[in-house]
């Protein structure tokens, strides 16, 4: 399950992505499955993840503030929009890499919490 917490923005959509580990993280996602939550719709904005063989993961969320389907990024590719990843990391000077975002999933650790997205501008 992911569930996400502290959004403040609830009318706009998030997408959520569960990725394998690839060389182009997170610019480049390996997702092996995609959520399109309505934070209007599902008060308590969660996703259960199914058929997922264990393994090591990383969740990138980005919420679509103009409904284009796309995170939009400004310049040098820093996102418009807010955006979230596993583990909570907090980029500030640089993109995060795969082990900043990495989690095991396995019987005893099933659950992903994600406190809040980050606006940069």
């Amino acid at each position: 399950m992911i569930r996400i917490t502290q959004v403040k923005d609830k009318t706009h959509k998030l997408f959520i992505a569960v990725c394998r580990q690839s060389k182009g993280f997170p610019n480049e996602l390996d997702m092996v499955q995609q959520f399109v939550l309505d934070p209007a719709a599902n008060k308590d904005l969660s996703v259960t993840v199914t058929n997922l063989p264990y393994g090591k993961y990383a969740v990138s969320i980005f919420q679509d503030m103009n409904g284009n389907g796309k995170l939009d990024k400004g310049l040098f590719g820093i996102p418009t929009e807010p955006f979230a990843f596993s583990n909570n990391y907090h980029p500030t000077f640089r993109a995060p890499t795969w082990d900043d975002c990495a989690f095991d999933y396995n019987a005893t650790s099933k659950e992903v919490v994600i406190n809040g997205l980050i606006k940069m501008f």
